[in-house]
């Protein structure tokens, strides 16, 4: 969600603050989740949902925003359908954009590339900083 926040409106700072993200294995879209054996504990309802799911609020020009959205070849085809789904969506709205496989990494070991200076995932993140 920081790639969502008015920093300007809610905080006071400048409107571009953050320059770009790179969602790591994410959740942008919580409505599996209402039918899933955690909805019990979770009590998620259909504005819980809308609110804190980021597919539903992408800003109508991104062109400005880049992204580097990484998933794990591993994970549940869920996530990476949402991955693919949350992409669209900023490219849609004009972001430069990319996507990421992680092969043979799941969500708990997606983030593992950025112990590897050599990695693809943080070389993707250096061009993000580069521009």
């Amino acid at each position: 969600m920081i790639a969502l926040t008015d920093w300007q409106a809610d905080y006071g700072l400048p409107p571009d603050l953050v320059k770009g993200d790179v969602p790591v294995s994410g959740l942008f879209d919580l409505t599996p989740f209402r039918y899933s054996w955690l909805q019990p504990k979770l009590q998620l309802d259909h504005d819980t949902i809308f609110r804190q799911s980021p597919l539903f609020h992408v800003p109508t020009d991104t062109s400005r925003f880049p992204l580097v959205i990484t998933v794990g070849g591993d994970e549940p085809p869920d996530f990476q359908r949402q991955s693919t789904a949350f992409a669209d969506a900023w490219r849609a709205a004009g972001a430069q954009v990319r996507q990421l496989d992680q092969h043979n990494c799941n969500h708990f070991t997606a983030v593992a590339g950025f112990e590897d200076p050599e990695s693809r995932l943080v070389q993707a993140v250096l061009e993000l900083m580069d521009g």
